[in-house]
């Protein structure tokens, strides 16, 4: 049976929460953490532009992202084991060009989706983050 992809998720009540996906990815990252994130915000999980079920990418890409404009507080959970973005040198130009403002945290064992793999430790992560 075909089943219609939506590009976007929103769920829950509370504060507004935005979960963004890594490149190649889907809001469907996200899903084993939405019980427990829904409970406490109003959860909206887009595809971003250009990956799979969303709008095209219309206009030119640069590596700037705007990140300057980012005002809200955001948290960022980096698994320590991460083979394709390896931990501290992937994240450099994040951590200290793009989002020096943003929290930090890096799990130790854990690879590259730490929604992924330690779910239920990654929503605790954020909501309480999201509790200060």
């Amino acid at each position: 049976m075909y089943s219609t992809f939506t590009p976007l998720h929103r769920g829950g009540h509370g504060t507004p929460l935005v979960c963004v996906h890594g490149f190649t990815d889907t809001w469907r990252t996200w899903e084993l953490v939405l019980p427990v994130l829904e409970r406490h915000h109003d959860v909206l999980a887009p595809t971003l532009l250009g990956h799979a079920g969303a709008p095209p990418i219309t206009s030119e890409v640069s590596a700037a992202l705007d990140a300057e404009r980012i005002t809200c507080p955001v948290r960022i959970v980096w698994g320590a084991e991460d083979k394709l973005l390896p931990w501290p040198s992937a994240a450099a130009r994040f951590r200290d060009g793009w989002l020096p403002q943003a929290d930090w945290v890096v799990l130790d064992d854990v690879g590259h989706c730490p929604q992924l793999d330690v779910p239920l430790e990654t929503a605790h992560l954020v909501v309480e983050f999201t509790a200060r």
